[in-house]
């Protein structure tokens, strides 16, 4: 049902241009964003993608000066049809899952879920 894939985070500070410079140094070096979520505070931003090659993309970083870090999270494949979220929630749950949390891309008719949860070896891996 679902597989773990690399996910490449950055803590970003809160300043103009930051967000621009972690994005070019990518495409530069031309790792593919393939999902992304941002998420922020008055200080800094989480900012947390699935990129075409994560052990590249946080070398770049690296070597621009940037911290990066690179974690294994949970990608679910979920029909773009009403409802299949819900099913989706249900099975994660029924296995006991929680969820910290979560971002979703549509690839095609296909719906991908980005999950990070305490319980990784769970049945949504089968």
């Amino acid at each position: 049902m679902g597989i773990t894939i690399q996910q490449l985070s950055v803590f970003l500070e809160n300043r103009e241009g930051r967000l621009d410079e972690v994005l070019s140094v990518l495409a530069g070096n031309d790792i593919n964003i393939v999902a992304l979520s941002l998420a922020d505070t008055s200080e800094y931003g989480m900012l947390r993608m699935i990129v075409s090659d994560p052990n590249k993309g946080k070398a770049v970083l690296k070597e621009n000066g940037i911290t990066s870090m690179l974690t294994d999270v949970v990608a679910l494949r979920v029909p773009h049809e009403t409802g299949s979220l819900s099913r989706a929630m249900h099975q994660i749950v029924e296995g006991d899952v929680n969820i910290e949390y979560m971002y979703a891309n549509k690839y095609v008719c296909v719906g991908i879920l980005i999950i990070f949860m305490e319980h990784k070896k769970s049945r949504i891996l089968d």
